[in-house]
């Protein structure tokens, strides 16, 4: 036997690629307002506030003057990039062009960016004034606790039925149109697998969605839920900050969508480069708009 024939054995791989597990898109973009083409360094946002009617008291009175509250909401605008190099000789070297794979890649990394970019605008500092130097942040009525309960002593819990019922109270205070389309609520995974360990969640009579049998939940309560694993948690108590909001309160202003450009380098040996940017910002309209619950996902 040629014990040589060793060195003609070969390697063998597959040509498709897998891309490893990740949000490919942007989940919550469909529960915003969106600008596009929002030029400038900063993009503002007009409001008005309430009026109330006056009670006519006289025969043949002067007419009145009232005043309505003018008010805007500034967006100021981030830039995010992606670059890739594309080295022709790792092209002969492999059995596969990457192109498309890397374009995938590119595109999901964006869309995460998006996501990320309005969960920060959901509980950060938002700014409003006629040159944005007014700092806006959610007040604690908008704000339910860990530890929140409807009836008896507090004690922490994850997504329950009763905070959903607290965060459509609260929205429904202040006058947030409801319906379809209107009210959402963006939670992880844990957040879903609590409200389907819920009777009152799953219950055919109680949840039109039938979460049972579909095994999930997308509608319930008034909200639309947005399932993004972005949201902030905190390591050390192991709660997670989520949102509920009214789809007119959270504003995104777009610069410049996600561009994507790909053509030779000359100054890296004419290797083919795969680049995209965005730039956009987002904010809060107005707080009684935007509801924030802690759930706890200890193990």
């Amino acid at each position: 036997m040629p014990l040589s024939i060793t060195n003609h054995f070969i390697s063998s791989y597959a040509r498709d690629v897998f891309h490893l597990a990740q949000q490919r898109e942007s989940r919550l973009l469909q529960g915003v307002t969106v600008h596009v083409q929002a030029n400038g360094d900063r993009f503002f946002v007009n409001n008005l506030g309430t009026i109330e009617a006056s009670l006519i008291t006289d025969r043949g009175g002067d007419s009145p003057s009232h005043d309505l509250a003018h008010d805007r909401r500034m967006i100021t605008f981030d830039d995010y990039e992606i670059g890739i190099l594309v080295d022709k000789p790792d092209i002969l070297k492999t059995n596969y062009d990457p192109t498309n794979d890397y374009t995938t890649a590119v595109s999901a990394g964006m869309g995460r960016q998006i996501d990320s970019l309005i969960i920060t605008a959901l509980g950060g500092t938002s700014y409003s004034g006629a040159t944005g130097g007014t700092a806006n942040t959610l007040a604690a009525a908008n704000q339910i606790a860990v530890d929140y309960v409807e009836t008896g002593a507090a004690t922490n819990s994850g997504l329950t039925v009763g905070k959903l019922r607290q965060a459509a109270n609260i929205l429904g205070e202040f006058e947030i149109p409801e319906g379809p389309g209107e009210r959402y609520i963006g939670c992880t995974q844990q957040q879903i697998t609590d409200l389907l360990r819920d009777d009152e969640a799953t219950n055919r009579d109680y949840n039109s969605v039938q979460a049972l049998v579909d095994g999930r939940i997308n509608y319930f309560m008034g909200f639309t839920f947005l399932r993004s694993q972005l949201f902030s948690l905190n390591s050390s108590t192991d709660v997670r900050t989520i949102f509920a909001w009214g789809r007119g309160w959270l504003h995104l202003g777009i610069a410049q969508g996600p561009m994507v450009r790909y053509g030779e380098r000359p100054d890296k040996r004419f290797n083919p480069y795969l680049y995209t940017m965005m730039s956009l910002g987002a904010t809060r309209m107005e707080e009684k708009g935007v509801v924030e619950i802690s759930a706890d996902e200890s193990p």
